[in-house]
């Protein structure tokens, strides 16, 4: 409020009202998600933890619901046609503890410190996930994987390496570059974590696109989330967006 006193609106002018009421009944969380799809533009800083960013955190996820019902919904309007989807390897998995615990806290944790650590465009997020990608990838094909134990020593200090990395470079501010063009590097984390998931699916293609619009849409979502709250955010909704599913998928069985 700017602190100063207007003379009130006649009550016949709605056309005067409705502007000042229909912005105010969508939150101003999605608001703001609105406005950074139009213009990404990276926060020099996440804000961090706090009762503000968990609220925003929970109104996204409730964004997240309502995004991913008018997407279930377009799905079986789809079946009801005939159409079918290739078989999800996720399908026959059996929902015991460990898989739960993998999907709803492992997949989280891992899948958003990959597709998104980085995405803070910061050198302490940046180059440690740098080091430890390199021996991941590289040291199994310079040792061999008849080296297990090499293997697992040269991982250990490319762990050390990237905590004492992320240490000193704590401070830093996100490169220029990145900042510049990080509509470029939403759009790639986002489309990588969508293509990735096609990897779910029996005999899918990169024509199978559409298969992934749920991830592509989530992506949006937990980009968004990283950004401004934090890595711990995103695994958050993360967390929630995969326990939900989960948790229907565990009624829908015992309902059996």
């Amino acid at each position: 409020m700017s602190g100063q006193v207007s003379s009130p609106e006649p009550p016949s002018t709605p056309s005067k009202v409705m502007p000042s009421t229909v912005p105010s009944a969508i939150p101003g969380e999605w608001r703001r998600f609105g406005a950074f799809l139009r213009s990404p533009a990276l926060p020099e800083r996440a804000s961090g933890f706090s009762l503000v960013s968990l609220r925003g955190v929970g109104w996204m996820f409730v964004l997240d619901l309502l995004l991913m019902s008018v997407i279930i919904g377009a799905a079986i309007l789809t079946f009801s046609f005939g159409f079918e989807l290739p078989s999800n390897k996720l399908a026959g998995l059996t929902l015991g503890l460990p898989i739960v615990l993998m999907i709803v806290i492992g997949a989280p944790i891992f899948e958003e410190i990959g597709f998104r650590g980085w995405l803070s465009g910061r050198p302490a997020h940046i180059w440690p996930l740098i080091i430890i990608g390199t021996a991941v990838f590289g040291l199994p094909l310079l040792i061999g994987q008849g080296q297990p134990f090499i293997v697992a020593g040269g991982l250990l200090i490319a762990v050390v390496a990237a905590i004492f990395v992320a240490w000193r470079l704590w401070a830093r501010t996100p490169f220029r570059f990145f900042s510049r063009y990080f509509g470029w590097f939403y759009a790639l984390s986002t489309l990588t974590f969508a293509v990735v998931h096609l990897t779910n699916y029996d005999n899918a293609n990169p024509a199978f696109l559409l298969l992934v619009i749920p991830q592509a849409i989530a992506g949006l979502l937990f980009g968004y989330t990283r950004v401004h709250y934090g890595l711990w955010a995103s695994m958050l909704l993360h967390a929630l967006h995969n326990g939900t599913f989960i948790a229907f998928a565990l009624m829908g069985k015992s309902a059996v």
